[in-house]
């Protein structure tokens, strides 16, 4: 769960369940699900989250969910960033799919598949006739992982008719800072989309082979 810092941005300020930006998604929500648990305010409850609440990722991850629904419900303009951040904090939380820096989408799918390979070693699951039902396949986070990846879908379109088919270029350094800046933003948002495709997949996978069990 370390991968969690490689984003994370602690913010001041009480628990909200509604987030007050998109960096601060994660770190919002941590704090409101630790005031569930009556957790010392003086405590630094990121870090406590991390010691004694990891097992409860699932949990998280909903009221991750609900804060970007609440946060970005009846919002105008772009919701690039919000959408950017909540995918990167469900992809790193979900132990089917591993976040990749290149824009190569079989070396993810491949990366994937090896961490899901690890996981089995480990943990001693098998996944041709599982015992337990995986939380990756139960309802709550495969409606989100669906209404995510519809939702980046959608969003990719909008930008590409509101900002022209320009956007859908390949980012080239040298030419027009914002332009660069937002084919950039496309390109992940790409990425990210093909990424929660996979995960949704191999999480249905599971759903149906333990239902077949």
């Amino acid at each position: 769960m370390s991968f969690f810092y490689q984003f994370l941005e602690i913010a001041d300020g009480d628990s909200k369940i509604n987030s007050r930006s998109p960096q601060s998604l994660l770190s919002d929500s941590i704090r409101a699900y630790m005031t569930t648990l009556q957790a010392t305010p003086t405590e630094d409850v990121i870090r406590l989250f991390f010691r004694s609440q990891v097992e409860n990722l699932d949990r998280l991850l909903d009221l991750v969910f609900s804060s970007f629904r609440a946060a970005t419900t009846g919002q105008g303009g772009d919701l690039s960033d919000w959408t950017i951040e909540v995918n990167t904090i469900f992809l790193v939380g979900s132990p089917s799919c591993t976040i990749i820096n290149k824009s190569d989408s079989q070396r993810a799918l491949r990366e994937s598949a090896r961490l899901r390979e690890d996981e089995q070693a480990i943990y001693e699951i098998d996944r041709e006739h599982p015992a337990v039902e995986l939380w990756t396949s139960q309802d709550s986070f495969l409606t989100a992982m669906e209404y995510l990846f519809t939702a980046t879908e959608s969003l990719i379109q909008d930008r590409t008719r509101d900002l022209g088919s320009v956007i859908d270029e390949r980012p080239t350094e040298g030419g027009d800072d914002r332009l660069h800046h937002e084919q950039v933003k496309q390109e992940r948002l790409k990425d990210q989309m093909t990424y929660i495709g996979a995960s949704l997949c191999s999480n249905m996978e599971d759903r149906v082979r333990f239902a077949s069990t």
